[in-house]
């Protein structure tokens, strides 16, 4: 049954790496509304055998039917991938307390701005600046920042406006 699931996540994997690259080809780098829970799973897909190797948990809270954001696929799932590997990193040499990692997606309205919030929290000894992330982030109109718990962890977060409503 083990090979069985590695040969599934193998396949799912393998598809998220495809479905990228046609994007980036289709997109050229231009932005389309985006489901950022969905861009979110295909981040974990992604880096399922670096959690595995590193025993690590990941808690992902990630909400359905949020708006849709104006964004480049491939940029915002650099950043998600860049908070995601980054906190695991950190929580390489952990010994004293579980490896557990959360992701959140959600609604926000509470930053001055209409969109979606995410948070990447680790457990990890802290953290060093994420320039390039915040630079897409704020290429997209959000924002990017990070609060650290001495000694226990750092969260990244980060909102991005919600796309204008279609109009009919």
């Amino acid at each position: 049954m083990t090979a069985v699931r590695h040969i599934i996540r193998a396949n799912r994997a393998s598809q998220v790496i495809t479905d990228t690259r046609a994007l980036v080809k289709k997109s050229g780098g231009e932005k389309t509304l985006l489901d950022v829970s969905d861009m979110i799973r295909d981040v974990l897909v992604l880096v399922e055998p670096e959690v595995t190797r590193h025993r690590v948990t990941i808690s992902e809270f990630l909400a359905d039917g949020l708006p849709r954001v104006l964004g480049v696929w491939v940029e915002l799932q650099q950043v998600m991938l860049n908070l995601v590997v980054n906190g695991i990193e950190a929580m390489a040499d952990l010994s004293d307390r579980p490896r557990d990692l959360v992701i959140r997606s959600a609604r926000d309205e509470a930053h001055g701005v209409s969109g979606i919030f995410v948070t990447v929290q680790d457990a990890g000894p802290g953290f060093s600046e994420e320039d390039r992330a915040r630079a897409i982030v704020d290429a997209h109109g959000g924002r990017l920042w990070a609060i650290s718990t001495l000694g226990r962890g750092a969260t990244f977060q980060f909102v991005l406006p919600a796309a204008a409503p279609e109009a009919s």
